[in-house]
Formats: structure tokens, C-alpha cells, sequence
């Protein structure tokens, strides 16, 4: 079992995402089911879709609201377990579901969904689901979590160029896999080695060859809050940035680890100066390094980690628990959900800050048809 000790205001939202020995959902197909298509109308209308779960049981919906919080259109799915991760580019909208093998694929122009059941290659696998899925550089790519096998534990790399579908590529790996990045035609995987340490991967995805690999210092503690893809993230072609917090036992501050993409050891480490400050991702814009934290507060550094400014979001309360977090050039978006949807069917709040004054901007509410478990959202970018 994991010895990951999660937040309290993401227990119920991250324990199955961490969890290093799942179990197949009490609903869950065990059959792969063939690929699928719907449609969501007037995506151009949208600035916001968001990936409606549930924990444990299958199904799930796609909804587009405008800045207004106006539902626009949604579709459902009887696939799909705790879509914890989404990821965008120019042309699609990926979902990935942590309980299942099923992945969706949303066309940024047409609103046409595509839904798959992503086959693991092991023979030993149970196809218990995926932590991440990512697109960068006309790659698409994600994890399968195979599980234990007589080997130990593994998982699956799979990528593809987003123009080749059906050309996709699998490499089984040691440990589960929290997160990947492409820098020069190398892709660096962030790998969690059964929970004990942390070390990074690299491939080269011409040969689908491991070229090298190398362990992070953690002390056994330091790990990503609740496997969020985006705490590992290029600075540039010659660092990557991992921010970590100590997951176990409580007690050490959380830090910024920059790692230097070819000897790929850490050259240096930024500590938080706060104790409840325990960072969920880093997003550099304009030459700032932007991390917001569990407690509510983001800080803004400059390229060189100077800080520069900071201010605060709703990150939640006793009501409301916080979902995502995502970013533009300006602004940040909060995504909350109510732990149960009001009688007047809101079921979350997209709340937009000020990246320049810290501010918010707007708070507006979404409403669902269901009484949704887990929440995961995108700014659509605009065609």
C-alpha cells in the first residue's frame, strides 16, 4: 500500500490517484469496448469543458459553458472512472480515466468526442487505468498502470504523433509513471519507483529505446501532491523543474528541485519558507515561474526562482474542494466542486485571477444534470 499521507482537502479526490496497488473498480469492464463517437455542439461558443466523474463507478459527461458559466452542451458516456488529467493542443482535448483504460479525444473545431479503450500489451496487467496523458511537440502520450507483475512493479509508456493514430508505441518501464516531457526529441519520464523514490527516464522515441535513466534524491518522502502531471515541467532545453512535497510524514518543508536535462541530477533546490505551502504545479509565462499551492496561495518568481509577488485564490473550504487548476497568458482559472451539487443543480464555481494584480476577476458557477463525484476542467483555446 501507498505510504503517501494525502491532504484532507483532496483525500476523497486524490487517494485512488496515488494509490500504487488499485484494484479494478466494482463497475469496471474487464472487456475493452470499441471505439466510439459523439459530438459536442457549438465548441467555438465554449471557453470551458469540463470531464464529469465518478470515483469508483463508470460513466461519465462532457459539458461547455461559456465565460458566463452558460451550459452550452453536453453529452455523456457509460465509459470512463475518475478522469483525473486532461491535456490540449491546437486541434484536441484528451481525458484520461484513472480507473479504466478509457481514454477520450475531443476535436477542438468539430465538438466530435472519440472515445478508446487503450490495450495494454502485458499479459499480467489488469488494466487498472492511467495517472496522466499529455500533449506536446505532435506527440501525444500517457501511462497504463500495469501493476505488479512477477517483475515488480510496471508500467506502460504509450505515445504516438497525433497525425498517426494508429501507429502508437509501448514501452514497459519500472515503477509508476507520474509524468513526461519532450525536450529535444527526447522524452524525460518522471517515474515513481514503489513509492519509495523518485528518478527520471529518458527515451529516445525514434528507436523506442530507454538511453538513460537516473534517481532523484528524496529521502524516501518527497513525492508530487496527488500525481499532478504539471509539478514536473521544462524550464528550458537544459533544466527541468520538480516541485515536491513531503507526502509521508508531514515535516519537511516542500521544495523546487531544478534538474539538469543531461547529467539529469539536481543542481539546485528552492525551499518554501511555509510549512502549509505544498505546491500543486509550475507554469512559466513570460519569463515567471508560476506556483500555486493546496493553501490558497500562489507564488510568482522570476526565471532565475527570485520571488517576486504573490496573492491568493479560493482554493476551498468545508463546502468546496478544489479540482484544477489551469492557466493562459494573463489569467489563472480555479475550478472548486460542492461535495454535493445544490438544489438548483450547481455543482462547482470557475473562479479567474489576475496573473498581473492577483485579483479575482469573476466567479461563476457551473451546474451539472448529476451529482458528480470528480471534476476536471480546460480553457479551450481558441482556433
Amino acid at each position: 500500500m501507498t505510504k503517501l499521507k494525502i491532504t484532507v482537502a483532496l483525500s476523497c479526490v486524490f487517494f485512488l490517484m496515488s494509490a500504487c496497488g488499485l484494484m479494478p473498480a466494482k463497475n469496471e469492464s474487464k472487456h475493452p469496448h470499441s471505439v466510439s463517437e459523439n459530438k459536442l455542439n457549438k465548441i467555438n461558443q465554449a471557453k470551458y469543458l469540463v470531464g464529469f466523474s465518478n470515483i469508483e463507478n463508470e460513466g461519465s459527461e462532457f459539458a461547455l459553458y461559456n465565460e458566463d458559466g452558460q451550459n452550452i452542451s453536453r453529452k455523456t458516456s457509460k465509459h470512463g472512472i475518475n478522469l483525473i488529467m486532461s491535456t490540449q493542443n491546437k486541434h484536441n482535448l484528451y481525458f484520461n480515466s484513472n480507473r479504466s483504460n478509457d481514454f477520450f479525444k475531443i476535436n477542438l473545431k468539430s465538438g466530435g468526442i472519440k472515445e478508446f479503450n487503450e490495450k495494454s500489451k502485458s499479459i499480467e496487467t489488469e488494466n487498472e487505468g492511467s495517472f496522466f496523458i499529455e500533449a506536446s511537440d505532435n506527440y501525444v502520450y500517457h501511462d497504463i498502470n500495469v501493476g505488479y507483475t512477477d517483475k515488480g512493479y510496471e508500467s506502460e509508456f504509450v505515445y504516438w504523433k497525433e497525425n498517426s493514430p494508429n501507429k502508437k508505441s509501448h514501452l514497459t518501464l519500472k515503477g509508476m509513471l507520474n509524468s513526461a516531457r519532450i525536450i529535444d526529441n527526447k522524452i524525460f519520464i518522471l517515474v515513481n519507483y514503489d513509492d519509495e523514490k523518485l528518478g527520471i527516464c529518458v527515451i529516445d522515441p525514434q528507436k523506442n529505446k530507454v538511453i538513460k535513466e537516473h534517481e532523484i534524491p528524496n529521502d524516501g518522502v518527497f513525492f508530487i501532491e496527488g500525481n499532478e502531471k504539471d509539478a514536473f515541467k521544462v524550464i528550458d532545453e537544459n533544466t527541468l523543474a520538480l516541485a515536491v512535497a513531503d507526502n509521508v510524514n508531514q515535516k519537511e518543508n516542500s521544495k523546487v528541485m531544478l534538474i539538469n536535462t543531461d547529467s539529469l541530477k539536481v543542481e539546485k533546490e528552492i525551499t518554501f519558507d511555509e510549512k502549509s505551502f505544498i505546491p500543486l504545479q509550475i507554469q512559466q509565462i513570460d519569463n515567471k515561474i508560476i506556483i500555486p499551492s493546496i493553501n490558497g496561495k500562489v507564488l510568482i518568481y522570476d526565471k532565475g526562482f527570485k520571488n517576486v509577488k504573490s496573492f491568493n485564490f479560493n482554493a476551498g473550504n468545508t463546502n468546496k474542494i478544489l479540482q484544477n487548476i489551469q492557466f493562459d497568458e494573463k489569467e489563472m482559472y480555479v475550478l472548486t466542486k460542492n461535495y454535493t451539487k445544490t438544489k438548483n443543480d450547481v455543482i462547482g464555481n470557475i473562479m479567474t485571477y489576475s496573473l498581473q494584480t492577483g485579483k479575482q476577476i469573476s466567479n461563476i458557477e457551473i451546474k451539472a444534470e448529476k451529482d458528480w463525484e470528480y471534476a476536471r476542467f480546460e480553457v479551450i483555446k481558441k482556433q
